[in-house]
């Protein structure tokens, strides 16, 4: 009698384990580190591009393991296999260390402008001294004919700032940046000038070259059932 109950005891402790789920598998997931895109707020991650991945990640039956690294790491990391994944814009770069999955969100690019220096199209740029983050604004670098001069900013708030001072003609952004930064230095929207869209970019899952082809099937497959959403 005793020996029986000491097996129903065990049978009882082991049952948890038995019906406890299975760990899902994870995915390294690199994403570039610029507000409101991707931030560590109080040591947690959160941002549009953070929650999108967590969301695209879940309905393939996956976990992501996110990391923020500056924007020209990305294709440095997928391209040695010290990352699985990002969400970004297309670059030379990425493109030819990664695979290219499909679009998740469209974003509006725009050229802010200084009030000392008034444009309400493109060609008032020309010759202009416009900000932009390093590797961004490739809408803009391939106007040529504009004879644009750049100047590779450490950060946006900073750059704003710089701009409302009429220390730069112009500065490339989004319009989510724009939102957030401009909130972040205290900068007035009245102390800039005017807002010149330059494209609707679209932004896209890039996987590494060799990762499992049953992984990436997963992903197209969720990519496929989605439609790209707009922040803007």
């Amino acid at each position: 009698m005793r020996r029986a109950l000491s097996c129903v005891l065990l049978l009882l402790l082991s049952a948890p384990l038995a019906l406890a789920a299975p760990e899902r598998p994870s995915l390294r997931v690199a994403l570039f580190d610029v507000a409101p895109y991707a931030l560590s707020n109080a040591g947690r991650l959160d941002g549009i591009y953070v929650r999108l991945a967590r969301e695209l990640l879940a309905e393939a039956g996956l976990d992501a393991r996110i990391e923020l690294v500056p924007f020209a790491r990305i294709p440095l990391l997928i391209g040695q296999d010290g990352s699985d994944m990002t969400i970004s814009f297309a670059t030379e770069a990425l493109e030819a260390a990664a695979e290219r999955l499909g679009t998740v969100m469209y974003v509006e690019s725009l050229v802010v402008t200084s009030r000392a220096r008034p444009a309400s199209q493109l060609a008032d740029l020309s010759g202009a001294l416009i900000g932009r983050a390093r590797g961004g604004c490739q809408d803009l670098r391939a106007r040529d004919d504009l004879g644009l001069r750049w100047l590779d900013i450490k950060g946006f708030d900073n750059a704003l700032k710089m701009l409302a001072l009429g220390r730069l003609d112009g500065l490339c952004l989004t319009r989510d940046v724009l939102k957030h930064y401009a909130a972040v230095a205290e900068v007035e929207r009245d102390s800039l000038g005017t807002e010149i869209v330059i494209g609707r970019r679209p932004v896209l899952v890039f996987v590494r070259k060799g990762l499992d082809a049953g992984t990436v099937d997963r992903l197209r497959n969720v990519l496929a059932s989605r439609k790209p959403r707009s922040t803007d």
